[in-house]
């Protein structure tokens, strides 16, 4: 369904601190107070979302992250390291607000590391490492509630070869 009328402000701002010459700070962060001005009907003939927060419109969110991308001591090949925290404030997943679909407040914890040489790479890298549960969306049907979860703790090697 389409909503007739949204409004969001907000702010969002970015700061990049390089410390030495391989190794910054960055951070991020935005505050946004987003609703549906006009959402006649959303929910069916005479039920109205109008007043709703937008899904996935958090009042606040920021990420912080460290990185290093300088020599490794390795002959030929540099060492990349970056781990970052993301967080959210609370968040709607669905035009409704339904309560059994409102995702907390989270903070994720991302992380990469490897060694590169001029065409080739080499990393280790785990997204979600706090191994939190978000909801990224569901439906309710009569009595039943489905969620849709993010991705678990996840962890990888990544091979790269650019030519």
């Amino acid at each position: 369904s389409n909503a007739a009328e949204a409004t969001s402000q907000g702010f969002e701002a970015e700061l990049y601190w390089r410390i030495t010459d391989h190794l910054r700070f960055e951070t991020s962060f935005a505050t946004l107070d987003a609703t549906y001005s006009s959402f006649p009907d959303a929910g069916g003939l005479g039920v109205d979302f109008s007043g709703n927060r937008l899904v996935s419109a958090p009042e606040f969110s920021g990420v912080a992250a460290l990185q290093y991308d300088g020599p490794s001591g390795f002959s030929n090949l540099d060492l990349f390291g970056r781990v970052e925290l993301v967080h959210s404030d609370e968040l709607e997943t669905t035009t409704s607000n339904s309560a059994a679909l409102r995702q907390n407040a989270y903070d994720l914890v991302n992380a990469r590391l490897g060694l590169r040489g001029d065409h080739y790479g080499v990393y280790l890298w785990g997204r979600n490492l706090t191994d939190e549960d978000i909801i990224s969306g569901g439906v309710q049907v009569f009595s039943v509630t489905t969620r849709w979860i993010n991705a678990p703790a996840t962890y990888g090697i990544e091979l790269r070869y650019e030519y």
